[in-house]
């Protein structure tokens, strides 16, 4: 089903004060009443300048029947160049390089050709960027307050609410890609659900962290499931975000330890795609025992910019993470995850992750991800070996992993469950 979209009145701005909020309680509580539902006016008027930095003036803009808006944004003038180590960056407008055997604007699959918004029509030079609300600060400094991060580098997820069920691989390589099985498990107001790949160097405190996927947040999102990213410097430290990134006015370049935050909530991951834009729903998803949907996902390292591209294989560059950005990924990534990963609050029951059925069940009724590829030194994609599960909980959750002869599955994992016990 497409999108319905109308066209709404753009915005302009003028000059803007930084502002440093201080509103944690505010988004850690749990109770019925939502965080933006209980703020002064005092708070949202801080909000509402924190809105007016992140969303830059729009030509253009359209509003999708889910409440979504995008704004079509001058691609030289969006958020990322805020960032005061990119003022001088120049615009990749493509990979200077891809692995072989990347394909790029073919003909593509049912399943995967639905991801596109094909009513936002930006003129050229602008993109289409999902326009920043007030929930959705809240909630960005929230998920950095959980201190998300690669299943290798969470400590206590018992004690932290997270629990992840992964297959990983651990050694030198460039990125990964895999074809991600949509769904959107019904989890609660608090909880969040993610299929997710997993980008990652060093060893705590000072871990380089990339991951995209889908997420599924009632708590902003309803029950929907959108494509996110999340990406930061020191994955184990609570993120300077789009609520506190007053600091990167004033700290030298050597400080930019603590950067990093959730899709484009802050300067930092650069937008290039006129297509698919970062927070889209993902429309239609899968059913059990019926119609099964994907999206071709891929993170390398282009290794002539040294730039770290997201694509949607078969679909479009979506973007990508200067490499000025990513120091401690310069000369490629150790260690590299897929699967999924849920939060619950302790003491509620553990949230749904995948389809919310174990992985045994397989096709059409558990929760897959099918043809797992390394980037390695050569630039191409390469079958992973070695793989390690990674279970939090056995009881709740779980994955398998095999090996398929049919090129369309190759190296496959199935993951998740139902978790619904208490913590």
């Amino acid at each position: 089903m497409e999108s319905g979209f109308m066209v709404v009145a753009a915005r302009g701005s003028g000059n803007l004060i930084l502002l440093m909020l201080a509103i944690s309680a505010l988004i850690l509580g749990t109770a019925a009443v939502k965080p933006w539902e209980r703020l002064s006016e005092e708070e949202k008027m801080k909000l509402d300048l924190q809105l007016k930095i992140i969303n830059k003036p729009a030509v253009k803009s359209f509003q999708t029947e889910y409440g979504d808006i995008f704004d079509c944004i001058d691609i030289n003038k969006q958020l990322a160049f805020d960032h005061p180590l990119l003022k001088n960056h120049t615009i990749q407008m493509k990979p200077k390089s891809i692995p072989r055997g990347m394909e790029i604007g073919t003909s593509v699959k049912e399943e995967s050709s639905l991801l596109i918004l094909k009513n936002i029509q930006c003129q050229k030079g602008y993109v289409p960027i999902r326009r920043a609300m007030r929930e959705d600060l809240l909630v960005e400094k929230y998920l950095s307050s959980l201190r998300i991060s690669s299943p290798a580098n969470v400590y206590s997820s018992n004690d932290t609410g997270l629990r992840s069920a992964v297959m990983e691989y651990r050694g030198v390589h460039y990125g990964a890609k895999a074809n991600i099985n949509i769904w959107s498990p019904n989890v609660s107001e608090n909880q969040l659900s993610t299929a997710t790949i997993w980008i990652t160097k060093g060893d705590p405190p000072q871990v380089t962290d990339i991951q995209a996927g889908w997420i599924v947040y009632p708590y902003l999102y309803k029950n929907y499931s959108r494509l996110y990213t999340y990406w930061t410097l020191v994955a184990l430290t609570i993120f300077i975000t789009a609520l506190s990134f007053a600091c990167l006015k004033t700290q030298q370049a050597d400080g930019y330890q603590k950067t990093g935050c959730y899709n484009i909530l802050c300067p930092g991951f650069v937008q290039v795609s006129s297509k698919i834009p970062l927070g889209v729903i993902l429309k239609p998803v899968s059913t059990f025992d019926g119609e099964q949907y994907q999206m071709p996902l891929s993170i390398y390292q282009d290794e002539k910019s040294g730039n770290w591209w997201l694509a949607l294989d078969n679909l479009d560059f979506v973007g990508y993470w200067p490499k000025s950005l990513l120091p401690n990924l310069s000369d490629g990534a150790s260690y590299i995850a897929w699967g999924g990963q849920v939060y619950n609050p302790v003491g509620e029951a553990s949230a749904a992750m995948g389809s919310g059925h174990f992985p045994e069940e397989r096709y059409k009724k558990s929760a897959y991800m099918s043809q797992l590829k390394l980037i390695g030194e050569l630039n191409s994609y390469v079958d992973p070996d070695k793989l390690t599960s990674d279970v939090d909980e056995p009881g709740r959750y779980n994955i398998t992993y095999y090996v398929d002869p049919d090129p369309n599955w190759e190296h496959t994992i199935y993951y998740g469950g139902p978790g619904n016990c208490t913590n």
